[in-house]
């Protein structure tokens, strides 16, 4: 009980408030009990970062006990009464409970907050196709249950919490730009490789070269024709290959082929639409 007030005295220094959540292990379904470990302590960590102080299972533990702790999360499934108390003898804000579960493929996502009166104060649920996008539901979970809980509690949102909701997405489409870029410059290079064999094949009709200088002239056209064309190739893979990441996302990793020819190349891309 002291610690519960020496934190809840903590916490109500200053002028703003710093939001404070409980953050208990997670259950999991379907899935190996030691990752709910592992969930839990990802969760925690998104929590900090987007501006809640966030107590961890082992904090929970040295505040009211470990005794205490098992008795009041051993009965959150009855309702959110114990829940609420935990709240309460944390000194929180809201306690975040919660379940990972997995069907077949997709892993769902469910979560919530309680306050010390038993009040919801934020609920998120959402599906994982993957692990990749499990990480990046735990950041869009954390950035939702704090802005969430914020507004419930007529508090100031934090500005982590805010700016969360744009870096959400597909860590693949993020970065289509990069391929797109280099693949205009190399486009552009090969171009400029075409029109220099064009003027080299241009002067040896006009002009009139000894045999030496002829050969030489007729060499560096036709290998700037070929590095012109094979550039040409690849750059536009490139492009396309950024296009892809835009197009595709999640829904798998696009297939980019290119099939140097005589006279250029040829780019094939597969994928998935979303």
């Amino acid at each position: 009980m002291m610690q519960a007030l020496m934190l809840a005295v903590l916490l109500s220094a200053g002028e703003a408030p710093v939001l404070s959540l409980a953050a208990p292990e997670l259950t999991v379904v379907g899935l190996p009990a030691e990752q709910a470990t592992y969930f839990t302590e990802n969760l925690a960590q998104q929590l900090t970062l987007r501006g809640a102080r966030t107590i961890t299972t082992k904090e929970m533990s040295a505040l009211i006990g470990l005794e205490r702790q098992k008795q009041l999360l051993g009965c959150s499934a009855q309702g959110s009464s114990c829940i609420a108390e935990l709240a309460g003898a944390l000194g929180t804000d809201g306690v975040v409970i919660g379940d990972v579960g997995k069907l077949g493929s997709v892993m769902q996502v469910n979560l919530r907050v309680v306050s010390a009166e038993g009040k919801l104060l934020a609920i998120f649920s959402k599906e994982a196709a993957n692990d990749d996008a499990l990480r990046e539901v735990f950041q869009a979970a954390a950035a939702s249950l704090v802005r969430q809980t914020a507004k419930a509690l007529s508090r100031v949102v934090p500005e982590a919490a805010v700016e969360a909701q744009v870096v959400t997405g597909s860590p693949v489409r993020r970065y289509f730009w990069v391929p797109a870029v280099v693949g205009a410059v190399v486009t552009g290079v090969g171009v400029g490789l075409l029109v220099d064999a064009g003027d080299k094949a241009n002067q040896l009709k006009i002009d009139r070269f000894t045999g030496a200088q002829a050969s030489d002239l007729r060499t560096g056209g036709q290998r700037n024709q070929t590095l012109g064309a094979a550039g040409i190739g690849i750059g536009v893979a490139a492009i396309a290959a950024g296009a892809a990441m835009y197009l595709f996302g999640d829904s798998g990793a696009p297939a980019v082929a290119v099939v140097p020819g005589p006279s250029g190349a040829m780019v094939s891309v597969s994928g998935v639409l979303p």
